[in-house]
């Protein structure tokens, strides 16, 4: 007989199990699901990091010695500022994601009050041990994030134009910069799911805590896509900071490091006040916040969510227009309904939305030319030129990765039971889907643009060139799908994040602006149209006819095994010898 381990109390123990299951979602099987994935974003961000360090480099190599050999100091103390600012960007960006992802973890839920209502601990345990773990869990990620920057950055800005040449004050400077923003960030984000936990309609809390999440996300992605161009700051930019910059949190934190090392200009010292003003300020509201939750825990986690999850009967959608086959438009409903009553599922796909949002309002600021009166038209035509396609680089990943998460496990039996008389028409139904939602939505927004610019022939020609590019890349991405989505068990990190952000990167970045060049030639001559339009329309056709082979006759899969590549049921379709 195995003895009894030792507990030290409820409140740690309940403290040690919100931490173990801090990252553990709702679409995670089991504890530990996320490690992969949580090592494939640490491979990924040490390589962006390591960037950030001029001398580490190969384009930038000996640029602070060259600054150092100038006889004034402005140009090194800028790029210093410059480079400050950036890291602190990165540092505060990778903390928000984080904290984004671990939303549902940062204040205890209604799951949480159920889960422990059999057991011998009250509600301000809970409360106590969910805080204990936030700050434990805040203060690990901080110090983890913050201790390279703390060691390197010191080394690579000093010299004789530093303020200060001791190693050890710089030491000391970088470490408050850098924890301060990352811990401001992270309790902002607390405070903030605190604020819509208490003031918003509780019918509405769920919807209202998706739509903040993914517009967070977008935001913090969009401020991370303009990294690089604030680490080149010219002397000139970095001069105006004071007025552009007075109200951008990683300023206020650039200040403190200036205020640490000695520099006592007034805008430095204003924003350093303001940086530990905003952290103390996020500390106390998460307290507080906390406190006034748990005050108000009945009406707020056990009352009020089951009232905002009630749905309202409909008697038509505009989904029935995608087909007339009951079966086809029962699985459309199935699908509509779950992404958008499963919060997992929604916030998933709000979270792509606000990623393509992210990239196309940076593609733009990198153009350029939409945000000049006089070249306004140019970046109208941008827009309709890269957008579309962008969009279906980003969201039909999204949606795809939306669908593989379950919904109900337990409940797939459903399907199964009736999976060979309607299996056929389950496909086609989510193929129709996943076009309404991932493609049809830009185009339809887009093409009146299309038409202003071009006129109705070449902006015929301009979106049906880009449509069939989107359907090509819609066959590639789902030529191995063979799963109703919600019902199969999904295992994260089968994939490499690097692997993943480098195909995002390639796209984006490489064959969505050639091929958009390709169709802007091809929209506004006849002759180049119909050179590239039968090639884009052969290519769709060809994966189109290989993608249906075997529907209604291969099984549906409803077990991700991980290592396991999805096929188009080639293996159950084997003719096995029978026995006598």
């Amino acid at each position: 007989m195995m003895p009894l381990r030792e507990t030290r109390g409820r409140t740690y123990e309940l403290t040690r199990h919100f931490l173990r299951h801090m990252f553990d979602n709702e679409w995670s099987a089991s504890t530990g699901q996320w490690e992969a994935a949580a090592t494939g974003l640490i491979a990924l961000i040490a390589p962006v990091a390591m960037l950030l360090v001029r001398e580490l480099d190969p384009l930038q190599q000996g640029y602070f010695r060259r600054l150092l050999a100038l006889p004034t100091p402005e140009r090194f103390r800028a790029a210093v500022i410059a480079d400050e600012i950036s890291i602190l960007v990165l540092l505060s960006v990778i903390t928000g994601v984080i904290a984004l992802f671990v939303w549902q973890s940062l204040f205890p839920t209604s799951r949480d009050c159920l889960a422990l209502a059999g057991l011998p601990v009250r509600p301000n345990q809970i409360f106590a041990a969910r805080l204990a773990a936030v700050i434990l869990f805040a203060g690990a990620l901080v110090g983890g994030m913050n201790l390279l920057p703390t060691l390197v950055a010191p080394t690579e800005f000093s010299g004789r134009w530093a303020i200060d040449p001791s190693y050890f004050a710089a030491l000391i400077a970088q470490a408050a910069a850098g924890m301060g923003a990352c811990a401001f960030v992270f309790f902002a984000l607390v405070a903030a799911q605190g604020f819509i936990l208490n003031l918003a309609p509780a019918r509405w809390y769920a919807r209202i805590s998706v739509w903040v999440q993914a517009m967070l996300a977008g935001a913090m992605l969009l401020t991370g896509l303009r990294l690089w161009a604030i680490r080149d700051w010219p002397l000139d930019t970095v001069r105006r900071i004071p007025e552009f910059g007075a109200w951008w949190p990683p300023i206020w934190f650039a200040g403190v490091r200036e205020y640490l090392l000695g520099d006592r200009d007034a805008f430095w010292t204003a924003m350093a006040g303001r940086g530990a003003l905003a952290l103390g300020g996020s500390a106390v509201l998460t307290l507080g916040l906390y406190l006034v939750s748990y005050r108000r825990y009945r009406r707020l986690l056990l009352e009020g969510p089951s009232r905002g999850d009630a749905a309202r009967p409909r008697r038509w959608s505009p989904l029935d227009l995608l087909s007339r086959d009951p079966r086809q438009r029962a699985v459309l409903h199935f699908l509509s309904t779950t992404l958008s009553r499963s919060r997992t599922h929604r916030a998933i796909w709000l979270a792509y939305l606000g990623g393509a949002v992210a990239i196309l309002i940076n593609s733009s600021i990198v153009d350029g030319a939409i945000w000049i009166s006089r070249r306004r038209q140019a970046g109208l035509d941008f827009v309709v030129l890269f957008w579309p396609l962008a969009c279906s680089i980003v969201l039909l990943p999204g949606l795809r990765h939306a669908m593989r998460i379950p919904a109900e496990l337990r409940a797939q039996w459903i399907f199964r039971m009736h999976e060979a008389e309607g299996r056929l028409a389950w496909m086609r139904a989510v193929e129709r889907f996943v076009i309404a939602y991932a493609i049809a939505p830009i185009y339809l927004i887009l093409v009146p643009v299309s038409v202003y610019l071009h006129g109705w022939m070449g902006a015929a020609r301009e979106s049906l060139l880009q449509v069939f590019a989107s359907l090509v890349f819609f066959e590639i991405l789902f030529q191995s799908w063979q799963q109703l989505p919600f019902t199969c068990s999904y295992r994260p990190g089968n994939r490499p994040l690097v692997a993943i952000v480098s195909g995002y990167g390639i796209m984006l970045g490489g064959i969505v602006p050639v091929l958009s060049l390709y169709i802007g030639a091809a929209a506004k001559s006849a002759i180049l149209f119909w050179i590239l339009f039968p090639q884009l329309a052969g290519l769709w056709l060809k994966l189109h006819r290989s993608r249906r082979e075997g529907w209604g006759e291969a099984h549906l899969l409803y077990e991700d095994n991980g290592d396991a590549m999805l096929d188009i049921g080639l293996r159950e379709m084997r003719v096995h010898p029978v026995g006598v």
